[in-house]
């Protein structure tokens, strides 16, 4: 890896060009080079921006840092990249492991345009706590209790996504998960989430944002697009440059890691206010306009507005599985697994009302499994397991030429049971796909459910011993093409099958096919 000296003659221009080549060469060929490089290259322009003798550009260069963060965390940035980045970068130690720089007991003074750099932030540092105190306020640095980004409700949900990978300290997000007031780091891919309010926002990674709230985004790096219904004017997305509030629209907002805000109108208006270092005044953006915010510069700039450039939202292009909710039923099939689509069958069960103090997830209805049937386990040859089972099939002729382009199969179920040493806590759900007829699977069904279907996914749940909260199970895949058939199967399972199956109950089953949300078209060639 280069010397500290040697990042600072490239980025200066000191470095003879022949050394230059070298120089690169070396870089592209070593891992974590471009990374580094990258990093230097941000450093540079911090500390020429905080020397340019112009204070807009103090200012830009400290609000690009600071905008959209806490008080305690912004302070914190500004210091780590003016004042303790900016010394003598000879005279300290990286020691990445414990994440942070430790200073040797003696170092001698380094010479050239780094030497200069140090001494000229003596002055600089007034300026720069000036500057913080215009913007924050003399109550910024009064001591302010601490406060948790995690803390308040639900304000959003993951309703879907494609391809994400999430940051190393991310908590691992999957369809169907809340969040609370959080941040959230994705690596790659697109997410789509829900917000409470209506509002529905996607994410392109590599992206870095906070929920602040019901329809409220700080977005730090990355590409979004949102979509907002009247029930949520007002979404708010607030970025290092300035604030992107919706007046009733679709848009996208991309932020650089450079400082650099884009906004782009898709329908209907927003309203852009840069932050004070422009001074510009707020500025409406209707349809198929589009505005640069460029901190740097202080420059606020019309470019061409191109929706292409940002992801797209999933489709939900049907949800076929019948009362899925027990709302609309007196009772279920008992006959084994159905010869037909479009209804439920399976061993006994009933349709129940509130039952032994739990009550049903949503409506005034739950399917109560009672009785079991025995068979060989789900995926599990060697098993012989008892459950009380619920089928039904999904007819996929009326999506075949969607399901050809790509199309989700997206099974969820909510489950609850009462407590006691008698209760059995596991629940099954599973989601296959075929070629036939219903009754050509049911004749092949025993022992040999994953062989014969063409796609085939399940997943086991364990319930708590709380019957005021129900436990929600998922299971997803691409639908196959050539399939025309899907089979949903949700079952209490008995761990012993001496016991009593009572108290066990399943609600708010549901089946989306879904066209997935997608990354924008420039990513995808």
């Amino acid at each position: 890896m280069p010397s500290d000296q040697e990042f600072a003659d490239y980025f200066s221009g000191a470095m003879p060009v022949p050394e230059r080549k070298e120089f690169e060469e070396r870089m592209l060929a070593e891992p974590v080079g471009i990374t580094e490089l990258v990093a230097q290259r941000r450093l540079h322009m911090a500390l020429k921006a905080l020397l340019d003798p112009a204070p807009e550009r103090i200012e830009a260069a400290i609000l690009a840092r600071v905008r959209g963060v806490s008080d305690e965390i912004a302070l914190k940035n500004v210091l780590a990249e003016t004042t303790e980045q900016a010394r003598p970068v000879q005279a300290v130690q990286r020691v990445r492991s414990a994440g942070r720089i430790a200073r040797p007991q003696s170092a001698s003074r380094p010479s050239g345009r780094w030497w200069t750099t140090v001494q000229a932030l003596s002055s600089v540092g007034a300026a720069v706590a000036a500057v913080l105190l215009l913007i924050f306020g003399s109550s910024w640095f009064r001591q302010r209790p601490a406060r948790s980004v995690e803390s308040g409700g639900v304000v959003a949900q993951v309703r879907d996504d494609f391809g994400a990978r999430w940051g190393a300290r991310q908590r691992p997000l999957r369809w169907g998960d809340e969040l609370r007031r959080e941040s959230l780091v994705l690596d790659s891919g697109v997410v789509e989430l829900a917000f409470r309010n209506g509002a529905t926002l996607v994410a392109e990674g590599p992206a870095r944002l906070d929920l602040a709230g019901v329809g409220h985004v700080v977005l730090h790096q990355g590409k979004v697009s949102a979509r907002v219904p009247a029930s949520a004017v007002g979404f708010t997305v607030d970025t290092a440059a300035g604030k992107v509030v919706d007046r009733g629209t679709s848009f996208g907002v991309k932020a650089a890691p450079s400082g650099l805000v884009e906004t782009h109108v898709f329908e209907g208006r927003v309203d852009v206010t840069p932050d004070v270092l422009f001074k510009s005044a707020m500025k409406p953006l209707r349809r198929d306009m589009a505005v640069r915010l460029d901190p740097q510069a202080a420059l606020v700039a019309p470019i061409p507005s191109d929706a292409r450039e940002f992801p797209s939202a999933g489709q939900v292009i049907a949800e076929p599985l019948i009362s899925g909710g027990f709302e609309d039923l007196a009772k279920v099939g008992t006959d084994g697994m159905p010869t037909t689509s479009a209804m439920w069958s399976g061993d006994s069960c009933e349709i129940a009302g509130r039952h032994s103090g739990i009550l049903p997830h949503a409506g005034d209805r739950m399917l109560s499994f009672t009785l079991t049937g025995e068979g060989p386990g789900h995926g599990r040859e060697s098993d012989v397991w008892s459950a009380s089972e619920q089928w039904q099939f999904v007819d996929l002729a009326p999506y075949k030429d969607a399901i050809e382009n790509g199309v989700t199969a997206e099974l969820s179920v909510w489950f609850n049971r009462i407590g006691g040493e008698q209760a059995v806590s596991e629940f099954v759900v599973v989601l296959a796909a075929y070629r036939g007829s219903p009754e050509d699977v049911k004749n092949q069904w025993w022992g040999h459910r994953p062989e014969m279907a063409l796609a085939y996914t399940q997943d086991t749940t364990v319930t708590d011993e709380d019957p005021a909260t129900w436990e929600r199970d998922e299971v997803r895949f691409e639908i196959p093409a050539g399939a025309n058939l899907l089979l949903v199967s949700i079952a209490a399972a008995k761990s012993n099958p001496a016991e009593k199956l009572t108290g066990h109950f399943a609600d708010s089953a549901s089946l989306r096919l879904v066209i997935p949300p997608s990354a924008a078209v420039h990513a995808q060639r």
